[in-house]
Formats: structure tokens, C-alpha cells, sequence
């Protein structure tokens, strides 16, 4: 689109729909026609359908991931100062820039344990709690499109069936389509 619109002092949003059609590509953005922008301004680009900020590549560009239940997108460009854009960013915060998963809270742990972990873009995922023989104990998240954030579960030390397990090691995995990881914790009685 080369429809932008000259700032305002705080600055300007644009509202647009991104169209993929059967493409399963990453589509990137490049925004060329935003003209000379203010040294205190910055650069948003939202998908308010997934809520979640698109982060620029080392060369500008803005990527958006294919997910196969869309076709469209609804993005926001905004460009302001920082009021501006907390003011017009329909509640979406900053992503992550990484995934991340912490090591659990405590640990060695009696009765209940905290596992912090950071989600940069939609993602299918899957975190897991296995014994040490490889079986599975428990499964804390299962989702088709986990939303981007900072996020905290915690483990209560039961399995699915609501039995507590024994005290000994056990290991949680962290599966998601870009990114797989585990880590140990101890629970003791």
C-alpha cells in the first residue's frame, strides 16, 4: 500500500489486512514508503489477529509465519513515540525475543514448583512432565497456537490421573515447532 499518511506530533497507525492465500511461505514486509521519521518515533507492526508483534529482520523487513487456519491477517503498522504506541497497541505487549524456558522454582521442590518460559511468535506447543524411565507423568500445556508472551505454570507433583508421583528426578520438556528442550528437577517427600 502506498496510502500512509503524514505523522501527527505524537504519531500514526495503519490499519491493514495481509491476504496470503494458499501461500505456506513466511511473507515478509517491507515498509518503504513511511518517509522521514522522527528520531524519538519507533515502529510497530501488530497481527492483532494472533496479537502478537512481528520482529524485524537485520534488514528491515518484517516476517510473518504461515499458520495454516488463516488466509488473512489484520496488522497494524504504527509508528510514534513511546505513549503514543502503548496508547494505540490494543494491549499487545512486546514479544519475547527468544524461546525460553527457566529452570523450575523451586528446586529441589516439596509440594508445588514454578516453570517461567517465553513464547516470541504462535506456536504449537507442548510442555511435559517425563519420569526417568521416559514415561510420561504429565502433561501441562498441550495447544495448536500458544499465544505469544511471558508466561508461569506451575507443578503440583500429580500425574494425569490426580495420583502423587514419588520423590525422585524427573525431567520436563519443552516442545514447540521451532524450538525443544528439557530439563531436570528433583521432588522430594
Amino acid at each position: 500500500s502506498g496510502d500512509f499518511q503524514s505523522y501527527s506530533n505524537d504519531g500514526n497507525y495503519w490499519d491493514l489486512t495481509l491476504n496470503t492465500g494458499d501461500s505456506e511461505s513466511q511473507i515478509f514486509l517491507t515498509l518503504a514508503e513511511l518517509g522521514e521519521i522522527p528520531e524519538d518515533f519507533n515502529i510497530r507492526v501488530l497481527n492483532m489477529d494472533l496479537r502478537y508483534e512481528l520482529p524485524p529482520n537485520s534488514s528491515g523487513q518484517y516476517t510473518q509465519r504461515y499458520f495454516s487456519n488463516h488466509a488473512s491477517y489484520r496488522l497494524r503498522v504504527a509508528v510514534g513515540n513511546e505513549d503514543f504506541l502503548a496508547k494505540n497497541d490494543e494491549g499487545i505487549t512486546i514479544a519475547p525475543e527468544e524461546f525460553r524456558l527457566a529452570q523450575n522454582f523451586p528446586n529441589p521442590f516439596n509440594g508445588e514448583t514454578r516453570i517461567q518460559y517465553d513464547i516470541p511468535e504462535p506456536t504449537a506447543l507442548r510442555v511435559v512432565i517425563y519420569d526417568m524411565m521416559g514415561r510420561e507423568v504429565r502433561e501441562l500445556i498441550q495447544s495448536s497456537a500458544h499465544p505469544v508472551g511471558f508466561y508461569e505454570i506451575g507443578w503440583n507433583g500429580l500425574d494425569d490421573h490426580g495420583h502423587r508421583v514419588a520423590s525422585g528426578i524427573y525431567l520436563f520438556s519443552f516442545q514447540s515447532e521451532a524450538y525443544q528442550t528439557t530439563r531436570k528437577m528433583v521432588l522430594l517427600k
